[in-house]
């Protein structure tokens, strides 16, 4: 069973069979597994990235810029957004289809304020279709919130990674699905896929965490090693460092290349 083979707690994945997850990604594009994510640990991230998109708001002196309720490198701020990279069952799925030593490239946070859309709301994809056989980009929507319709679920269209052209809006929306699905949930999906982002038509914000994982080899689109202060590295695993790029830095010397291997910047996780 999946949650075996892959370590996910019981109240996790059930009964669902990696090989066929597998293959379902890899035909369709994406996965959802429910519960990887348990009810402290959601309280915990949503209370701290409600705040943390205050204190980004306040230094824009604003709400309306264009990337108003995404943290754009979630790790800095330390706390519950930093420890979730210690989540082995999170990133089990990822290390399945890409190996162990994927790091995470992006971490961010893709939250929909009330009665709006945001940057994620067009037919987008967030890889290049030049090389549509592939699969080296990994993403993942962490959900906080249940998704529904109402609180603007994403769009997505099945299989559509393998497309070499951009969906127009028409066929989009009629072929599409959504993305309904509870708090605690997780989508994988190829990054080649396309989707978008819902209209929340309720109140109240409806909020997720996003991250893509790479090859350690693909450089961040942040360097989150340099960028997470560094008081907080002495709050992780060993396991976060490895997915947070800490050890995928390229030496900087003869000196460093050699060193006894637990001490380099370039490792591999254990065979």
């Amino acid at each position: 069973m999946l949650a075996a083979k892959l370590g996910l707690s019981a109240a996790g994945v059930h009964k669902m069979d990696l090989t066929e997850q597998i293959e379902k990604f890899h035909t369709e594009g994406s996965i959802v597994l429910p519960g990887v994510l348990g009810a402290d640990e959601i309280a915990a991230l949503k209370l701290q990235l409600e705040s943390a998109i205050a204190a980004e708001a306040a230094l824009q002196r604003d709400t309306a810029f264009a990337d108003y309720g995404m943290l754009l490198a979630a790790p800095i701020h330390g706390g519950a957004l930093l420890k979730l990279a210690e989540h082995e069952a999170l990133f089990a799925p990822v290390n399945a289809l890409l190996g162990e030593s994927c790091i995470i490239h992006v971490y961010t946070s893709s939250s929909l304020p009330p009665n709006a859309t945001n940057y994620g709301s067009r037919i987008h994809h967030e890889r290049s279709d030049r090389y549509p056989d592939i699969a080296d980009f990994v993403g993942m929507i962490i959900l906080l919130d249940d998704f529904s319709e109402a609180n603007g679920a994403t769009w997505y269209l099945p299989g559509s990674h393998k497309r070499r052209e951009r969906p127009d809006e028409d066929f989009f929306y009629r072929n599409g699905r959504r993305l309904i699905a509870a708090a605690g949930s997780v989508y994988y999906f190829d990054w080649r896929l396309y989707h978008a982002g819902g209209e929340n038509k309720t109140h109240f914000w409806r909020h997720a965490l996003a991250m893509g994982l790479t090859p350690a080899y693909q450089k961040q689109k942040i360097d989150l090693p340099r960028a997470i202060p560094a008081e907080f590295a002495n709050e992780i695993n060993a396991f976060a460092k490895q997915k947070l790029g800490y050890f995928s830095q390229p030496p900087v010397s003869i000196e460093e290349y050699y060193k006894p291997p637990h001490e380099r910047s370039y490792r591999q996780p254990p065979v």
